[in-house]
């Protein structure tokens, strides 16, 4: 049985590119780059195979499980990639 993409993202030796959902709701093929905790909560920054395009999402739930929630805000996602440089350095 295949993992789900939150399964994937919380693997640390999965290093397989997961599928999800792009801004406009379609099926999209990511490769993983990075989990990082900020401010008490979990994001996943991904990058799009097809276009290269780095998106990040909230690590959440709701009432049907766990979901990845993408951002949309810029200065988040700012605070989110330099989060993730600070903690490569």
């Amino acid at each position: 049985m295949k993992k789900s993409a939150i399964d994937m993202l919380f693997d640390q030796v999965c290093r397989e590119n997961i599928t999800g959902e792009n801004m406009n709701g379609e099926a999209v093929e990511f490769e993983q780059i990075a989990l990082i905790p900020y401010n008490e909560m979990l994001f996943a920054i991904l990058v799009e195979v097809k276009t290269q395009e780095v998106c990040v999402y909230m690590y959440d739930t709701d009432e049907d499980g766990e979901v990845l929630v993408l951002i949309d805000d810029d200065e988040l996602i700012d605070e989110i990639v330099e989060e993730y440089y600070r903690l490569c350095a």
